[in-house]
């Protein structure tokens, strides 16, 4: 059968085209082109489309289904110039609000207090729960900090991707031995009643390995993960309104001859609402990534069909 490689040097030179104009005419090196033709390398999806314009030959003309497959899963997902920017200036906000968070963590604490509090009364729990907010912050910087570097380089492939949402949904670890200290206990009962609420991260990392990381095509994993970012906004929105309205009615209570909140009060508003715009962009992300990649896939495998098909 013949190569992708091979296609691309008959199809250029059927057109009177130098490897030098055919490079000048999609905005690449000249040795991009020969590697192509070589078969060292393969274009991206869009790349490729352009290819076929300019050389007046249907796509399906260029690659068989094996190699469109390659290409899908070696180039980025998300491959317009346009949303690969957006992508980018999310994953940038996404960066700073975990920042802000975090430093919000630290810098409003009294150290010295909890400390002496925690050697008085034998409570290293309230010590544990800061530094496991600040270190679940941690973490998140760094899997959006690699997020933020490979869309600028536009290396974003599906296995990148799938990384980035495993080690998300992961670190949810965090606030799961957050919850444990804060509200439910050590108590075994209370452990599965937490790790329920976290169901949605479960299911995520889940299927986020076995669509993205494993390549499984079948419409169930994509479904979940569809699913689990739509019930994820759903208790996101859900948990900012009940904290807020909790935050305003306890103010009102105390306070009931002061109008206005405290300061201190709006910056925990702040806060929930930084945390619940980080939450949906996130979800939006992997909503949006999840749709594309399927989409390109089932492009590949309609062309794979249709090559068979031919044969």
């Amino acid at each position: 059968m013949v190569e992708f490689g091979e296609r691309l040097r008959s199809a250029r030179e059927e057109k009177g085209m130098t490897q030098q104009t055919l490079a000048e005419e999609l905005y690449v090196t000249r040795q991009s082109v020969s590697h192509w033709e070589c078969g060292d390398r393969y274009p991206d999806l869009l790349t490729t489309k352009r290819i076929s314009d300019i050389l007046d030959v249907s796509l399906d003309d260029l690659l068989s289904g094996k190699e469109m497959n390659k290409v899908v899963e070696r180039s980025p997902v998300i491959e317009n110039k346009i949303a690969n920017n957006v992508m980018i200036f999310f994953y940038a906000v996404l960066i700073f609000s975990f920042l802000a968070v975090m430093s919000w963590s630290v810098l409003t604490q009294d150290w010295k207090y909890l400390i002496n509090w925690a050697a008085k009364c034998n409570d290293p729990l309230s010590i544990v729960n800061i530094v496991v907010v600040i270190l679940g912050g941690i973490v998140r910087v760094a899997i959006f900090t690699y997020g933020l570097i490979q869309s600028i380089n536009g290396n974003l492939s599906p296995k990148k991707i799938g990384l980035i949402m495993v080690a998300y949904y992961a670190s949810f670890i965090f606030e799961f031995t957050e919850d444990l200290i804060n509200v439910y206990g050590p108590r075994t009962e209370c452990s599965f009643v937490s790790l329920f609420c976290h169901l949605p991260e479960v299911i995520g990392a889940v299927s986020a390995f076995v669509y993205f990381i494993r390549k499984n095509n079948k419409v169930i994993w994509p479904g979940l993960l569809l699913g689990a970012s739509i019930w994820k906004v759903i208790e996101t929105v859900k948990n900012s309104v009940i904290y807020i309205s909790y935050v305003i009615e306890r103010y009102t209570e105390e306070n009931q001859f002061h109008d206005g909140l405290t300061f201190q009060r709006k910056l925990y508003i702040y806060r929930s609402l930084l945390i619940m715009v980080s939450e949906l962009l996130i979800c939006g992300l992997i909503i949006y990534q999840v749709i594309v990649l399927y989409r390109k896939r089932k492009i590949a495998a309609d062309i794979a069909e249709e090559t068979n098909a031919s044969f």
